[in-house]
């Protein structure tokens, strides 16, 4: 059996198939000193089949260090890799991953919108369900439309403890007290949700300004 120093070595093997074969034992083992130097492939010019190797193994490994670059590759030009990270960033849960998985909701590709909406589902938090739905108001595709009505559960399941406080029309200054947990380790505190501003203000509908909140929001689109 190889040691891990031995599948890291490999992930710089001339050969391509090679560095999936390593890619793919690094991400078996879910050894979190695998992460750096999967990140650092991820992030270099590599084939598109090895991108989704690299991806996958970084999932498996579940580590908030690979949340930045797997964020960069939903942007990429191969719609297998973009739905690799989509998955990986649902596996690792970090509300980071939350705005460019958003953007991926609209993406070209059938499965990478599906991805992006089970991925915001297992981030769990209420900052994607504007977005979601939206996305559902407008999706013709049967099976994203189903993964976007399973996220939206999943957030109201996860925020049910909320009751029906609005969201914040911004996030509080002094930190994250108001916002709900991620599954994983939070992120800096001197980071922000990038949470665009007008999808704040309609989260932030209350029923003291005569709109309902968005909890009371989700409901009602979870019951057509």
């Amino acid at each position: 059996m190889e040691s891990l120093e031995d599948q890291l070595q490999r992930l710089g093997a001339p050969a391509p198939w090679e560095r999936v074969k390593a890619a793919q034992a690094l991400g078996q083992t879910g050894d979190v000193r695998a992460v750096g130097p999967l990140c650092a492939r991820l992030r270099g010019v590599e084939y598109s089949w090895v991108r989704r190797a690299l991806a996958e193994a970084l999932g498996q490994i579940g580590d908030v260090g690979a949340v930045e670059p797997l964020c960069a590759r939903l942007g990429d030009a191969d719609s297998q890799v973009r739905l690799a990270a989509a998955e990986a960033l649902g596996q690792i849960g970090d509300v980071r991953a939350v705005e460019p998985l958003c953007a991926r909701l609209s993406d070209s590709h059938r499965d990478v919108r599906r991805a992006a909406a089970q991925a915001l589902g297992q981030v769990g938090t209420r900052h994607a369900a504007p977005s979601l739905i939206a996305r559902l108001r407008v999706e013709r595709e049967h099976e994203v439309r189903s993964a976007i009505r399973n996220a939206l559960k999943g957030i109201e399941a996860a925020t049910a403890h909320l009751k029906d406080v609005p969201l914040p029309a911004h996030a509080p200054s002094a930190g994250r007290a108001n916002l709900p947990r991620p599954a994983t380790p939070p992120f800096p505190e001197g980071d922000r949700l990038p949470v665009p501003s007008a999808e704040l203000e309609e989260a932030g509908s209350s029923p003291a300004a005569g709109k309902p909140s968005l909890l009371a929001r989700l409901r009602a689109v979870l019951r057509k």
